[in-house]
């Protein structure tokens, strides 16, 4: 694409979290020629990030974690380490350890920051991991018919269609580098993950989605194999594409999708908890002014999930055939 030559690497920020932007990462972490910043939601406040965050004051160290691990590539010992859970009925029952080391050494350094530059260096890690912020944030949620859901690990809990999404407070400051990593971008990548729980929050910090939308780069939102229940049912692509742009304006390109059918046992599987495949639909993307690209992105097994290097595959082809966005969709590749 424009701007990128042989004698720099390919710069990619990918924003998210949960188990999405993982996946996206460790498979773009398998090639040198691309240099990788993950830009992480910070407004999980469940689990053992909720209880560090609520017991300490910190900021929530789970999807960085599992970023940084993803970064430290498959079978880096230190990094299974990292993803292990304690048992028992104990204080430590149900802390990851990897969020631990991450709350220990920001207590240390004083700099939750310089705590994960700590951690991805233990760990060998390819690429750099942002918070999105380091202010304290809670996710609300606006249902219809409802009043708001404060806390994301209510989202998912609730029934009904959700209207909107936003960060309280409002207006939180982006963490240092953020804009700066998303300023010099070649490529912007948006998901895979829980659309508004994963996606939408860093694009609600102040000045990250004006960046996107003011950005020379290709930018890639990856739809999600299946619906998501308390989030997304009945939701096809057009309408995900159609509430990013609600929450944070032009920042879509293309949208990147599995191309064929789930197995029938998966869909099935899926069916039995009210969701389903993502129907995607050329038409009415290009109607949202988005090329929607479909690929082979499922991974072998009995849960939907991307497969880390077909995801990254599709994504550094549509790098290198990028001829600039045109209006409504056109230019790029469809």
């Amino acid at each position: 694409m424009d701007g990128v030559t042989a004698h720099r690497p390919l710069r990619v920020v990918a924003l998210g979290g949960g188990t999405g932007l993982p996946a996206v990462l460790s498979g773009l972490a398998a090639h040198p020629e691309v240099s990788l910043t993950a830009v992480v939601a910070m407004s999980d406040d469940g689990g053992s990030s909720g209880r560090l965050r609520r017991w300490q004051g910190l900021p929530p160290p789970g999807d960085v974690r599992n970023c940084l691990v993803a970064l430290a590539g498959e079978g880096q010992p230190l990094g299974r380490l990292f993803q292990y859970r304690f048992r028992g009925s104990g204080a430590l029952r149900g802390h990851a350890l990897g969020n631990l080391v991450i709350a220990g050494a920001t207590e240390r350094t004083g700099d939750f920051l310089a705590a994960v530059e700590v951690a991805g260096n233990w760990l060998g890690t390819r690429g750099r991991v942002l918070p999105c912020t380091l202010e304290p944030v809670q996710l609300v949620a606006q249902r219809e018919g409802a009043l708001p859901v404060r806390g994301q690990r209510w989202l998912a809990r609730g029934r009904g269609r959700v209207r909107r999404v936003w960060l309280d407070p409002p207006g939180v400051a982006p963490a240092p580098g953020v804009l700066r990593a998303l300023e010099a971008a070649d490529v912007i990548v948006l998901g895979p993950g829980s659309l508004y729980s994963s996606v939408l929050p860093p694009l609600l910090v102040e000045g990250v989605a004006e960046s996107i939308q003011s950005s020379r780069a290709l930018r890639v939102w990856v739809g999600n194999l299946v619906t998501q229940r308390g989030e997304t049912e009945g939701m096809d692509a057009a309408a995900h594409v159609r509430a990013v742009v609600a929450h944070a304006g032009a920042v879509v390109d293309v949208a990147l999708l599995h191309g064929d059918p789930l197995p029938a046992e998966l869909e099935a599987r899926y069916a039995r908890r009210g969701v389903g495949g993502l129907l995607a639909h050329r038409r009415s993307l290009r109607a949202e002014c988005v090329v929607p690209h479909f690929r082979e992105l499922l991974a072998p097994g009995l849960r939907a999930r991307h497969d880390p290097r077909r995801l990254a595959e599709a994504v550094l082809e549509l790098a290198a055939g990028w001829g600039g966005r045109g209006a409504c969709g056109e230019g790029g590749q469809g």
